[in-house]
């Protein structure tokens, strides 16, 4: 996941924006974390940006650039941990193909980046296991080792 989209850092690291450039033309997209209840614990939503400004993260661009999408995410979460030690990042996908695709981005890039972070998976059960490469999960917490 080397290749990503340049980002723009707003609201003290915590919003970004990026272009995808592809055959559909650039979009403007953003990535945002926000606070959940759960202390210490950030929600990572990304997707386009309509014309108020407002994400919606459930389109599908089809730009042909989705790794590039992804490493740009990756690349965001990268960011804001540097920014704010200590948080965890949490995201999921809205349907199956989604956390497959996050699944494998994640293979990917935790052989990068192993020695930087810990990746745990949301089980079907609601607990958290150490992420493990082929295996299912519900959702993903990251968190950067110190």
């Amino acid at each position: 996941m080397k290749e990503y989209w340049p980002l723009e850092a707003f609201e003290e690291n915590r919003v970004y924006l990026f272009s995808s450039c592809g055959p559909k033309g650039n979009i403007d997209m953003t990535i945002q974390f926000t606070p959940t209840e759960e202390d210490g614990i950030f929600n990572l939503a990304f997707g386009l940006l309509d014309k108020d400004g407002k994400m919606n993260d459930t389109i599908i661009n089809n730009n042909g650039d989705r790794n590039k999408i992804i490493g740009t995410a990756i690349a965001a979460i990268n960011e804001f941990t540097y920014h704010y030690p200590g948080k965890l990042v949490y995201f999921s996908g809205h349907t199956k193909g989604r956390n497959r695709l996050y699944r494998g981005a994640l293979s990917i890039y935790l052989e990068q980046r192993l020695q930087d972070y810990t990746i745990w998976g949301l089980k079907e059960d609601n607990s958290f296991e150490l992420f493990k490469k082929n295996t299912s999960y519900f959702g993903y917490i990251i968190k950067r080792k110190k």
